[in-house]
């Protein structure tokens, strides 16, 4: 099982990147539409792991970030830039 830690976005966010999405998909001749329901901010991938070592990295997780540190993350409005 390939596995991440991410964060879920609000729907203001959600509905922000849906529209960015259907605007850029207007003039593509070939492409697979993410959906909404996948939309998050991807902090780490882990990659592939059996189901005993997925329940240890749950219980890790859990006990040393969710249960200790519950705090709130505010994002601006998503822009774009040229590099």
């Amino acid at each position: 099982m390939r596995i991440f830690i991410g964060i879920p976005f609000n729907d203001t966010t959600i509905n922000y990147l849906i529209e960015a999405q259907n605007a850029l998909l207007v003039n593509t001749i070939k492409y697979n539409k993410t959906s909404s329901n996948n939309f998050h901010l991807t902090l780490a991938f882990i990659g592939d792991v059996d189901i005993t070592t997925l329940e240890i990295i749950k219980n890790l997780f859990t006990e040393n970030i969710l249960d200790n540190h519950k705090k709130a993350i505010y994002f601006g409005q998503p822009k774009l830039f040229k590099k």
